[in-house]
């Protein structure tokens, strides 16, 4: 048997909810809670009113007092934007806005930028001249948002973290506003949803799809904006304002994810470069070695040689002395050659000394595109010749062979002025650079007049390939080789 707690009735048959209450007393508190609300929403819309002709005449008052006064006007105009920044937080606080202007000016951005996602959707009843001019006043006080690129990796994870608990306090206040237990689900279910939206967009995350991963937050939000406004409309409004505080934040997470993301790829890719270049020069410091033994080895022979020589020539005849003079003189010139061979490897070995290279394949990349590398090969030639093996379809042509002794400091400096003109942006390891022969060439003139550069590209290869397939009247036409370069060629 039923009993409502509120008009007494009771029968075998009554119905009642978890309150007590029998289905007209149900109806009768609801009818009530909504008059309620509306009486509240009624007094919130005539306070709002009262503040913006307070705003309006403190305006007034401003624009009158800049006529007559000027340095007193300038204390004013401070107090006026303090006053408006305060006017602004309590108009926060009246619609239920979540965002409490802090002490600190980098939370208060972020918080006006939430404010202003939150106010696009509830623009009617008040005057939008009047909201924006409110806002525009408070953005003053605020400085731009700092640039992502500017920030550490250490930085980037502080303020996600800073962005995750402003999401998790926005959370918990938003909760705290639905008493029964029907909203309080259905609030609820709605932040499960978000975030399990989140975190697809966060794991979905990858180079140049940062505009796609804020489309799809806006998209999430626009959904959920149409599901509001279909639904209960005495919660809609808190929803509204929740959903539209919560885009930005998101956006904003998105953001830091995404720099965080490139940050770290690119840094997994420069180690990957890195030992691979410890690779390559471990390598051709052991060829080094091999060729510096081998040369000893050879030295040995020759002084040996020399000793025999010299053997011979305190017992040979007058008539083979000039002979054997000869012989001596010719495999000392051999050892000469052999001495400085072993320093210049030597000098390879331990210190910075090697060959920056300049090279191309017009095959492969184009007429455009130059590979710019250093290697301590004693002959440079093997390391152009190790490049162009499987791994591209045509051999390199050399334009220049600069050898230095302090290789790796020359190889950075061409690597930096042409850094605008990478080919690969995001590792910078790699280094090839799109620009023309000209520019090039007055470059490599500019930082050693000395070295040698070869203009032409002679991808023989690639031009006979284009031989086998096209006759040789197009090929001609279709390469537009001037006369000079045609003499080089050939």
């Amino acid at each position: 048997m039923g009993k409502c707690n509120v008009c007494g009735k009771h029968g075998l048959f009554l119905k009642t909810n978890h309150d007590g209450l029998c289905k007209a007393c149900e109806l009768a508190t609801y009818q009530k809670q909504v008059a309620d609300l509306q009486e509240k929403i009624d007094q919130l819309k005539s306070r709002r009113e009262n503040e913006e002709a307070l705003l309006a005449q403190a305006i007034s008052r401003a624009e009158k007092q800049a006529a007559e006064k000027t340095a007193p006007l300038f204390r004013r105009a401070e107090e006026l934007k303090e006053h408006i920044a305060s006017l602004n937080q309590s108009y926060e606080k009246l619609q239920g806005d979540e965002n409490k202007l802090s002490a600190r000016v980098a939370k208060m951005s972020n918080l006006l930028l939430s404010a202003k996602y939150a106010l696009s959707e509830f623009k009617d009843g008040y005057n939008p001249q009047a909201m924006e001019q409110l806002i525009h006043n408070m953005e003053e006080l605020v400085p731009p948002a700092q640039d992502l690129n500017c920030l550490t990796m250490k930085d980037l994870r502080a303020q996600y973290r800073a962005v995750e608990k402003q999401i998790k306090s926005l959370y918990t206040e938003y909760q705290a506003r639905y008493t029964t237990k029907a909203y309080a689900m259905l609030y609820k279910l709605m932040v499960l949803a978000l975030s399990a939206e989140l975190d697809v967009i966060m794991k979905s995350l990858s180079f140049n799809k940062l505009d796609a991963a804020i489309s799809k937050v806006k998209k999430i939000t626009s959904e959920y904006y149409a599901i509001i406004a279909d639904g209960n409309q005495t919660i809609a409004p808190t929803l509204m304002k929740f959903t539209g505080q919560i885009e930005y934040l998101y956006i904003n997470a998105v953001k830091l994810e995404y720099e965080y993301f490139v940050r770290r790829e690119r840094a997994k890719e420069e180690q990957r470069a890195i030992r691979e270049q410890m690779r390559q020069e471990a390598a051709e410091r052991k060829l080094l070695e091999q060729q510096r033994k081998k040369v000893e080895s050879e030295e040995k022979k020759y002084l040996a040689e020399i000793e025999r020589l010299k053997a011979q020539l305190a017992q040979a005849s007058e008539a083979q002395s000039q002979l054997i003079t000869n012989q001596l003189s010719e495999v000392r010139e051999h050892l000469s050659e052999l001495e400085g061979k072993r320093e210049e490897i030597i000098n390879l070995q331990n210190g910075k000394a090697g060959t920056v290279y300049v090279i191309s394949n017009m095959g492969a990349f184009g007429d455009h595109v130059f590979k710019i590398g250093m290697t301590r090969r004693l002959e440079p030639e093997d390391r152009v010749n190790e490049l162009g093996n499987a791994s591209v379809p045509f051999p390199y042509d050399i334009h220049s062979l600069i050898f230095s002794q302090d290789a790796v400091s020359l190889e950075h400096e061409l690597h930096t002025r042409l850094d605008a003109k990478r080919v690969n942006k995001v590792n910078r390891r790699k280094e090839f650079f799109d620009v023309s022969l000209d520019e090039l060439e007055a470059l490599v003139s500019s930082i050693d007049p000395t070295a040698p550069f070869n203009r032409t590209m002679v991808a023989e290869q690639y031009r006979l390939s284009l031989s086998l397939d096209h006759p040789l009247s197009s090929i001609e036409d279709s390469l537009d080789i001037d006369p000079e370069e045609e003499a080089d060629i050939t």
